[in-house]
């Protein structure tokens, strides 16, 4: 017997052994498996594989696709929810993407710049005092490591130095004696938008993060007396103008999150504010720290996690 005639004889016995099982199958015991096509069968595994996460984490479980559910020949049970693809798993983890983040914070905000900065003592501060305040941070809670940040605050800051001395300046030939302020203080009301960094699985309680980003701030520098300080042009260099009470800024900061419960989180961390000006202290040329001033900022925030139904519902249909 020939190559060729073995091989259609053991398709031939294939096709028989797989037709005799079939007749031998009890009526009324076909899986839904085999009542659906590919993609059904593919929407259920992820469905039922996301429901079981959901109750896993103590969630409520979301309705699933109406339409796909009330054909009467899908038997879907939650209380029997069973997974067998573990990629079913992974892709369910990320379309769980419609949970928020919405974090309140409570900061403390510290200046560094001419009014507190020695140069003669070797680049030390003399004085760092701190002023509270408080922002509203929002972001996406998703299974990525890189997700954008949203954050609105107020904040205050005050610096005194212990006596600035008068500063010989000439300018276009002519010499003048100047006398910077020694006081200032300012409100502070600012927007950041930023990437926020934490490779970390979503199952850790305790998570720390990255983030960096670009902010505009508003500030209006007041002398002891109240009187704006840069309406005081006698304490600026003649050939220094009007400066802009909005600048930007370049914000880099670092953290952890406590995961205290399933909607409830505690988050510790220090912002970095690199200035885009050196008048926030109404100090430019006459001061004595090289390069722009900056501010610290301190932040204690309890975030508040919460799912965005309209969204996550879309994520069936």
């Amino acid at each position: 017997m020939t190559l060729s005639k073995y091989i259609l004889l053991i398709f031939l016995v294939l096709v028989y052994s797989l037709r005799a099982n079939a007749q031998l199958k009890p009526p009324g015991n076909t899986t839904n498996s085999e009542k659906l096509g590919m993609s059904e069968r593919v929407q259920i595994d992820k469905i039922k594989a996301q429901q079981t996460i959901l109750k896993r984490k103590g969630t409520r479980p979301m309705p699933p696709n109406p339409e796909l559910f009330k054909r009467e020949d899908i038997d879907f049970d939650l209380n029997d929810v069973a997974v067998e693809s573990p990629e079913a798993i992974e892709e369910s983890r990320n379309l769980i993407s419609n949970w928020r983040v919405l974090t309140l914070g409570f900061t403390a905000t510290g200046y560094i710049g001419d009014l507190n900065f020695d140069r003669s003592a070797g680049g030390s501060v003399t004085q760092f005092a701190l002023h509270p305040g408080f922002d509203l941070s929002f972001r996406k809670d998703a299974a990525k490591p890189l997700l954008p940040v949203f954050r609105l605050g107020y904040g205050k800051y005050s610096a005194q130095s212990d006596g600035i001395d008068p500063v010989s300046y000439e300018y276009e030939g002519n010499l003048s004696v100047i006398t910077p302020n020694s006081y200032a203080e300012s409100v502070l009301i600012y927007g950041e938008v930023g990437l926020r960094f934490s490779p970390f699985p979503k199952s850790l309680r305790l998570k720390p993060f990255l983030e960096a980003g670009i902010g505009g701030q508003s500030f209006f520098p007041r002398a002891q007396d109240g009187i704006l300080l840069f309406r005081k042009r006698s304490t600026r260099a003649p050939d220094e103008l009007e400066y802009a009470s909005f600048m930007l800024y370049f914000p880099i900061s670092g953290g952890i999150d406590f995961q205290l419960s399933t909607s409830i989180n505690l988050q510790l961390g220090y912002t970095l504010k690199t200035l885009g000006t050196d008048y926030l202290d109404n100090i430019g040329n006459l001061g004595t720290k090289i390069g722009n001033d900056q501010l610290h900022i301190f932040r204690v925030g309890l975030g508040f996690r919460f799912e965005d139904f309209k969204k996550g519902r879309k994520a069936y249909q």
